[in-house]
């Protein structure tokens, strides 16, 4: 089998070099969830887990 060429190495490194700046930038523009938002549906999910024990 022949071993790659140095210039297919070197496209696919630049490749991926390209796919991870482009992820980190779209992982960036992510939004980031809101803590009290997170809290309250807890908060909802507690209540109603207590409600539906109680009967």
């Amino acid at each position: 089998m022949r071993r790659p060429s140095r210039a297919v190495t070197v496209v696919l490194g630049v490749m991926a070099a390209v796919m991870a700046l482009t992820g980190k930038k779209q992982a960036g523009r992510a939004a980031r969830p809101e803590p009290e938002q997170a809290i309250e549906n807890v908060k909802t999910d507690a209540a109603e887990i207590k409600r539906s024990a109680h009967r």
